[in-house]
């Protein structure tokens, strides 16, 4: 396993770990949970520690932390974050910092590389109380029972995961190649697995930056069938959005499945519900979101031992009430930050049994 904390929160010592903070618009910052005391506030890209009572202030049982006047801390202005025409490079354009497509109009702060994790700080702290978890919210115990079978034995295991950008890595600070390194979600992933399994793990992570689910039924088809996978994760939707509807998200999903048992009857399926979108962005706004999830769900409930959920969503919509999207985003639309993949790996994880 890498040195980066899985989970990123537990009830075993109510430690939180690293948890992502963005101060922008206010000198406030919210934390997931009220906190009895800070050990750390720093910039994970620079790794310079923040000064308790010159760069922050932070009163025991607060869900916030404060940036004082003259507090070297990143603040980010209406500006930057909603760049105006004159001051932008949009994407696709190299070097972009703004995206179009502000709902109402206007601009979103964007960045493919590191640009928010420049702003973004992380807090490790104790707190108060966990009232929720990173892990699935439903009970699957019972889901996948020949995986977790495999998993524990000294049989070849193969996993192959399908899905677009978020699972190829991107805004990961190791995808990027920037300080501190943190692998993907799907890497966390692997890594776990290979430290769990005793015997041989193929993983093969297929992700394929700008996707959607019709990509794995006609791109690479062939290829990712070549892998006989003995589960296969499917972790499509952020593009999939405003692409089509849910019925239609759905039967591309089980024609995917269809396609797995046929070179592997035996295949089990773990599809990945993914985190919600900004809010703001007219790709992601609020709906079709819930309309994928849901019917995804529903599927879930009817269907066999041989299917399961690793429903991020849940978890990423309570982190946003409590925070809003931009202290957890990677580029400032649709994809998660360092602290985003961590809770990723922990849900997927906890619905594939193994501890973290």
């Amino acid at each position: 396993m890498s040195d980066f904390v899985l989970p990123p929160w537990s009830v075993k010592d109510n430690i939180v770990h690293g948890e992502s903070c963005l101060f922008a618009l206010k000198d406030t910052a919210r934390l997931l949970f009220p906190a009895r005391s800070v050990q750390r506030v720093w910039g994970p890209e620079t790794g310079v520690v923040y000064r308790p009572g010159k760069d922050y202030f932070f009163e025991p049982g607060n869900d916030f932390i404060t940036r004082p006047d003259g507090s070297a801390i990143p603040f980010v202005s209406e500006t930057t974050l909603y760049p105006p025409d004159e001051n932008n490079i949009c994407y696709p354009a190299a070097g972009a910092n703004a995206i179009r497509g502000k709902i109402g109009g206007g601009n979103i702060c964007f960045s493919a590389t590191d640009g928010y994790a420049k702003t973004q700080v992380e807090v490790d702290y104790t707190a108060e109380r966990i009232d929720f978890l990173p892990a699935d919210t439903h009970a699957q115990a019972d889901r996948l029972p020949r995986f977790r079978t495999m998993l524990d034995s000294r049989e070849e295991l193969r996993v192959t995961l399908l899905g677009d950008s978020i699972s190829e890595g991107k805004n990961a600070s190791g995808h990027i190649g920037v300080p501190p390194f943190q692998p993907s979600y799907a890497e966390l992933i692997r890594q776990a697995l290979a430290a769990r399994h005793p015997g041989e793990l193929v993983f093969h992570n297929r992700a394929v930056s700008g996707t959607g689910c019709r990509h794995g039924l006609t791109k690479i088809l062939e290829e990712w069938k070549k892998d006989s996978p003995d589960l296969l994760i499917l972790a499509y939707g952020m593009n999939d959005f405003h692409a089509m509807g849910a019925e239609e998200f759905l039967r591309h999903n089980l024609e995917l499945t269809a396609h797995a048992r046929e070179v592997n009857p035996a295949s089990e399926i773990l599809t990945v519900i993914p985190m919600a979108g900004n809010p703001e962005w007219e790709n992601t706004k609020p709906g079709r979101d819930e309309e994928f999830a849901q019917i995804t769900r529903k599927y879930w409930q009817s269907a066999g031992p041989a299917f399961a959920i690793a429903d991020v969503r849940t978890v990423w919509m309570e982190m946003m009430r409590r925070k809003g999207f931009y202290a957890l985003t990677g580029n400032g639309v649709n994809h998660p930050n360092d602290f985003g993949h961590r809770v990723y790996a922990a849900t997927v994880l906890s619905v594939l049994g193994t501890p973290v």
